[in-house]
């Protein structure tokens, strides 16, 4: 029998945080361990703080079915290439594979500053007539849709430039909103 390594993302109400789930098919009685490896567009990795590797450890519990809380790593909204390592201390012929990948695009730090925008303008309806708070609200948007649409065309490159435009707008938001 062969085995095929394969996880699952998600994502809960906590925005600095993740899951992954282990969703393997096949057996491997020789796997030892798992290793994450979240790659940013800029080719570094994001580790938690205080990281010697490059990746991080994901030992194995049961196998498939593991649950694995990245918590508190996203500071900040990123688009991310992540790839899962199951090493094996006999790895089996293929069709086996031991390596999965998959791009994901965060959004949910910026969708939560858009809810507070959104709670800030219901206390102040007025503000939605100042002449700069509408145009930039939009553009906000636009740039967190274009991330998504980048993700869905595996473009990490321009997912993350717009993620970094809407940061900036966030980090500047007494300029903008």
């Amino acid at each position: 029998m062969s085995f095929n390594g394969a996880f699952t993302l998600s994502q809960g109400t906590d925005p600095t945080s993740f899951s992954l789930t282990d969703t393997s098919t096949g057996s491997d009685p020789s796997l030892t361990d798992r290793r994450v490896y979240l790659y940013l567009a800029d080719g570094t990795t994001l580790t938690p703080e205080g990281s010697s590797t490059a990746y991080i450890d994901w030992p194995i519990v049961s196998g498939i079915g593991d649950v694995f809380d990245l918590t508190g790593i996203l500071q900040r909204d990123y688009s991310i290439n992540i790839s899962v390592q199951w090493i094996s201390s006999s790895p089996l012929p293929d069709p086996s594979t031991y390596t999965a990948n998959q791009l994901y695009t965060f959004t949910a730090n910026l969708l939560s500053f858009c809810l507070g925008l959104t709670q800030i303008q219901s206390g102040n309806p007025i503000l939605i007539n100042d002449n700069g708070y509408f145009p930039n609200r939009n553009k906000l948007r636009v740039f967190i849709d274009d991330a998504i649409n980048c993700n869905t065309y595996n473009d990490q490159f321009n997912a993350q430039r717009s993620l970094d435009d809407a940061y900036k707008m966030q980090q500047n938001q007494k300029a903008y909103f």
